[in-house]
């Protein structure tokens, strides 16, 4: 406590909150309770000053570290910094962006907090049709299963014209690791995720049926990559994105991005989609 004290003395005394990085830079800890003791000694009429600075200071770190999170203040903050830093230093951009949007990609992307895909790859707005779900995954074809996810495709391909679709797997990632986690007999757990995972069962089989002794990380390492290539063939399911591909208007692209190593991948798969023969 004594120590504890001698340390509140000299932050206040001194004027300032330091760092430890800041202390380091000069005397240690140490020896500023050291000296500041001996100026309390020769100046006894310094030791009110000081109790009411570390009554302040004590007050001061007590609220600082009570204060709990608001997200309110946090969103506020947030926009208020985008809109000095972005919205109102691009005037022209925002001001292109009002009249429509012409992006030249559609990703499919994790929802993950730490993969953004417009922060990894510095997507400006306008760049970028964004769809973004549990292990960025793409469902075949299906009217009423999956109209979200073909609403989206849909709206990308044939009215915004993208010229590129590229998914997006990534390092770490907890739906991959739940879907190498379902037994075999199929039992699931959860009311949603296993369902939505097990959309891209053959890569999961796949990578099991080449594990060989490869550990269960690696494995779901492997996984991340291969559900991105069942991903691309679930999009030629669609017949307008098969069409567009096969005319060339559209190109599909396979990626990873490893927060850990910082690293990017990108891939185009070759389907070797022709166009449809007429029998007639």
């Amino acid at each position: 406590m004594a120590r504890s004290f001698k340390k509140c003395m000299m932050l206040c005394c001194t004027g300032k909150i330091s760092s430890k990085e800041d202390m380091a830079a000069g005397d240690s800890y140490d020896d500023a309770i050291a000296a500041l003791s001996d100026l309390l000694k020769d100046k006894a009429e310094l030791g009110s000053l000081a109790a009411a600075k570390i009554k302040q200071l004590t007050a001061d770190l007590e609220a600082a570290g009570s204060t709990p999170f608001n997200p309110d203040d946090r969103i506020r903050t947030g926009f208020d910094h985008f809109k000095k830093e972005k919205f109102e230093k691009n005037p022209d951009l925002f001001g292109e962006l009002a009249k429509g949007q012409s992006p030249k990609f559609m990703v499919f992307a994790c929802s993950d907090s730490r993969v953004c895909p417009s922060h990894v790859l510095d997507f400006q707005p306008g760049e970028a049709f964004v769809v973004r779900n549990i292990a960025n995954m793409v469902p075949p074809y299906e009217k009423t299963k999956y109209a979200g996810t073909g609403a989206a495709i849909e709206y990308a391909v044939l009215h915004l014209k993208v010229e590129n679709i590229v998914v997006i797997g990534h390092s770490c990632c907890g739906g991959i690791k739940g879907l190498m986690s379902i037994p075999d007999d199929g039992t699931t757990a959860s009311d949603f995720i296993e369902q939505w995972v097990q959309i891209c069962n053959p890569a999961r089989s796949k990578v099991k049926g080449g594990a060989g002794d490869s550990s269960f990380s690696d494995q779901c390492a492997n996984c991340e990559k291969a559900t991105v290539n069942v991903s691309l063939g679930n999009l030629l399911t669609y017949p307008f994105v098969r069409e567009a591909v096969v005319s060339k208007k559209l190109a599909l692209k396979g990626a990873h991005y490893d927060f850990v190593k910082g690293s990017f991948e990108l891939w185009d798969l070759d389907f070797k989609v022709t166009p449809p023969v007429s029998l007639i």
